[in-house]
């Protein structure tokens, strides 16, 4: 008989180490899925938002429209123009215009050049599979003197009507 308890008692034993040892190990998980989401979270973003291109055809005539209210007066911010484009896209480089409309209905445009590829054919963007993810920052630090509604048009400059795998076009804008 006193040999049973013991056998019983070590077998408590070990389911109970076993138990301990899932809890400190879902204890981990949990802290570093907290750590990665209280960490990830960067700097605040104002804007971070992508436009799908139907069918991954990005026809001249359809620029991309965003908008974002930036109301802090004397507030400075970074803007990155983001790509997503399919390992199909047949060249190295994206042209695009940039129209920019500010709240005072002052409009500039920008001939930006997206580097997509190296020159030995490597994608630059990251990603697995066929989408690759890109992102350039287009003004750092800008101040801005007119708080209010931020316009945004993207078209694209290619030397093609429609041009093909294109995926997604968006724009993060992060104060600094």
């Amino acid at each position: 008989m006193m040999g049973s308890k013991i056998n019983l008692n070590a077998d408590v034993m070990q389911i109970t180490t076993k138990s301990l040892h899932i809890g400190r190990l879902g204890g981990f998980l949990l802290f570093l899925l907290l750590g990665f989401t209280f960490f990830s979270c960067g700097k605040p973003g104002v804007l971070n938002q992508y436009q799908r291109i139907p069918d991954g055809q990005w026809k001249k005539e359809n620029p991309v429209n965003l908008e974002a209210n930036l109301t802090e007066k004397n507030g400075i911010y970074n803007i990155y123009l983001q790509v997503r484009n399919t390992t199909d896209y047949n060249y190295a480089n994206l042209y695009l215009f940039i129209n920019t409309t500010l709240p005072d209905l002052t409009k500039t445009r920008d001939t930006v050049e997206c580097y997509l590829a190296s020159p030995d054919g490597k994608w630059i963007g990251s990603g697995f599979g066929k989408i690759k993810e890109s992102r350039w920052l287009m003004k750092k630090g800008m101040m801005i003197k007119n708080p209010g509604l931020y316009k945004f048009s993207i078209e694209q400059a290619m030397r093609v009507e429609v041009l093909e795998g294109i995926s997604d076009i968006g724009l993060k804008i992060e104060k600094q």
